[in-house]
């Protein structure tokens, strides 16, 4: 007996189940009959425990909804078998392994016992002498059989189907449908179905239900069955039931039996790939151990190579503050005469169209060829150590001078573009009595920049 009180699910704002009252009786078959969308698989998931729902369920008095995980475990096990309309079977098992499995996680019952059970049920569903036959190999309607016998092997009070006959034609669901009504003579077989025909043939019970709630409830008296299915007696284990370690590695190796070749190919793949892994280590640790080795040969073991830690500065160069530039010359006075700036920003980038220095008056323009924005640094101080400056070395350097380290090709340009005499001297005199005037020409076409 089964009684539902009160019960009610809600996926979102979307109403599953309304308040559902209904009673189920000890034997026979119940039709929860209705549109697609109406609760009927919901309702069916709440009764076997595998849906938290609002509300109470009793089996034989047992409130399954007040039940822990673990207990409704071990009750769907012991109590309740299940008919899917996908069968669910161990494809790569055979029809006898399938339908003993539920046994070997749940009984102490000896193998010989399990196979005669089983044999009894395949004969009672039409598959005596198949077995030993791999599930793979079945029919749809030979599954269908197969998942019965399966769901019938631990003696359980109650069948739960869903859509049993949904994917068989109508033959072999009409001969599905014979055997499920034989199983009702002993057990209650709660069918989800929207096929009318079946349900008005075969329902002892009809519960019609339509937007989560039910909207009638009909019996229909029918003579018993002259067919009973057969009893036999089950040893359960006081041990929380487990899928036996057994079964896992047989099933294992006849899955891999079964795809052969797509396991050789992967084995084969997977080969190749650890191979190449091997294969890249050894070669990286022995072209590391090589350079090692070539630049030991080069440098000095007694000399340290000194770098940044973190080097994200442009051309690899470090842009420290004047401050610590400062202790750097207070701490190394012997190397460092003295500081100054030296800009690291990206003049390249930021003149990309053009990026020279010229000397320009109304009478000339001569770019320097080789010397741009790049080349601009700011010093306090020059260092005796340089070359002669040209026209003379000043004492200190005004706002508006400048140093220019010209090579020799570059002097000939300038005293080109100046119209004078093309040696040093010829410059060096022209600047002691002429201003030389300088221009930054800079533009970039993508800021419209030009200046």
């Amino acid at each position: 007996m089964i009684r539902i009180r009160n019960v009610s699910k809600k996926f979102g704002t979307k109403v599953a189940l309304d308040n559902i009252n209904v009673e189920f009786p000890r034997y026979g078959i119940v039709f929860i009959y209705g549109p697609s969308g109406c609760g009927k698989t919901t309702l069916l998931n709440a009764l076997s425990g595998l849906l938290e729902v609002e509300g109470d369920i009793e089996i034989d008095l047992r409130n399954i909804c007040l039940l822990n995980n673990k207990e409704k475990d071990e009750f769907r096990l012991r109590n309740i078998g299940f008919i899917f309309q996908d069968f669910k079977l161990f494809e790569t098992e055979s029809v006898e392994n399938n339908v003993i499995f539920p046994l070997d996680a749940l009984t102490l019952n000896k193998r010989e016992t399990k196979v005669r059970k089983c044999e009894t049920l395949l004969k009672l569903v039409g598959l005596k002498g198949k077995e030993k036959q791999v599930v793979n190999k079945l029919s749809g309607g030979e599954k269908q059989r197969a998942a019965i016998a399966r769901s019938l092997i631990n003696s359980p009070k109650i069948i739960l189907a869903d859509e049993p006959t949904g994917a068989l034609d109508s033959k072999t669901g009409t001969q599905i449908m014979d055997i499920l009504a034989k199983v009702a003579t002993r057990s209650l077989v709660i069918i989800v179905s929207h096929d009318k025909e079946l349900t008005e043939k075969y329902a002892d019970q009809i519960v019609e239900m339509e937007d989560g709630k039910i909207n009638d409830v009909r019996y229909i008296i029918r003579h018993e069955h002259e067919n009973y299915i057969p009893i036999e007696k089950t040893f359960y284990s006081q041990k929380h039931p487990q899928i036996p370690a057994k079964f896992l590695f047989k099933h294992t190796i006849n899955g891999l039996k079964e795809r052969k070749w797509r396991t050789s190919i992967c084995n084969f793949v997977t080969s190749l790939g650890l191979i190449g892994v091997g294969l890249a280590t050894s070669l990286s640790t022995a072209i590391s151990t090589n350079i090692k080795d070539a630049y030991s040969s080069i440098i000095d073991q007694s000399k340290i190579i000194v770098s940044l830690k973190d080097d994200n500065s442009i051309y690899r160069q470090y842009s420290a503050s004047y401050y610590e530039a400062y202790e750097l010359k207070e701490k190394y006075p012997e190397h460092i005469v003295d500081i100054g700036c030296n800009y690291i920003c990206d003049f390249e980038y930021f003149f990309k169209n053009r990026n020279v220095i010229t000397l320009a008056d109304a009478s000339y323009y001569v770019p320097i060829e080789g010397i741009s924005a790049r080349n601009i640094n700011d010093f306090q101080w020059l260092d005796l150590s340089y070359p002669t400056i040209y026209p003379s070395r000043p004492e200190t350097l005004l706002d508006d001078e400048v140093v220019l380290g010209l090579t020799f090709n570059m002097i000939q340009e300038v005293c080109y573009g100046l119209k004078i005499e093309r040696t040093i001297t010829s410059l060096s005199n022209y600047l002691l009595t002429h201003d030389l005037r300088m221009f930054f020409d800079l533009a970039n076409i993508d800021w419209k920049y030009d200046d």
